[in-house]
């Protein structure tokens, strides 16, 4: 093998070793706010540069964190709604041709539209004469420095710090993070890391 890609591979970890993680904060957050989460950890088996999983852990906490604070609804909310009582979190690694990605999807509350805009207009990222936003132009304005729409502060999140963090923390490694979300059915978190000719995350 050729020595230099033999020392590059060294330095590859599997997806799961950040995965693990995600698996014990999930569980935690379950017994102590008593909502019911089944957790679906895909393509573990997926590697990434360490350095680059290092630098993915906090951000993926932080989005994890939001998903179960934030989106998942509790047991009887969910039932009121017509959901299943276990809320599903969905994390998954997928290797692409020139990146590397990964999903985080919950099927809980959604972004709301109204909040975000009424938020928006109320820190003046936004004119009340503002034409029509679409959900991309919109969804934008969470990674605003202290933006939340959260209504209570809990110990898990709704502090109104963070999303900015997060994206900040992508793009140092040339990433990217896109938002897709139906408000009352969930939302998917899709961060996007480029990577080399030999699959190693750049």
């Amino acid at each position: 093998m050729d020595l230099h890609i033999e020392s590059m591979s060294l330095k590859m970890v599997p997806v799961a070793s950040i995965f693990k993680r995600m698996k014990r904060f999930v569980f935690e957050y379950s017994r102590q706010s008593h909502k019911k989460i089944n957790l679906i950890l895909t393509d573990q088996d997926n590697e990434i540069d360490k350095m680059v999983a290092e630098k993915l852990t906090d951000p993926l906490v932080h989005l994890v964190r939001n998903a179960l604070d934030h989106g998942i609804e509790m047991p009887d909310e969910r039932k009121q709604a017509g959901k299943n009582e276990t809320g599903e979190l969905r994390i998954e690694a997928r290797q692409e041709d020139s990146e590397f990605q990964i999903i985080i999807e919950d099927d809980g509350r959604g972004l709301s539209r109204d909040k975000i805009l009424s938020k928006g207009i109320e820190r003046g990222l936004l004119s009340e004469n503002d034409p029509g936003l679409s959900d991309d132009q919109l969804f934008e304005l969470i990674f605003s420095p202290g933006f939340s729409t959260a209504e209570t502060i809990t110990d898990i999140s709704g502090r109104g710090v963070g999303m900015d963090v997060v994206k900040k923390n992508i793009e140092a490694l040339n990433g990217r993070i896109d938002i897709q979300s139906e408000e009352g059915k969930g939302a998917m978190f899709s961060i996007q890391i480029p990577h080399n000719r030999q699959g190693l995350v750049l």
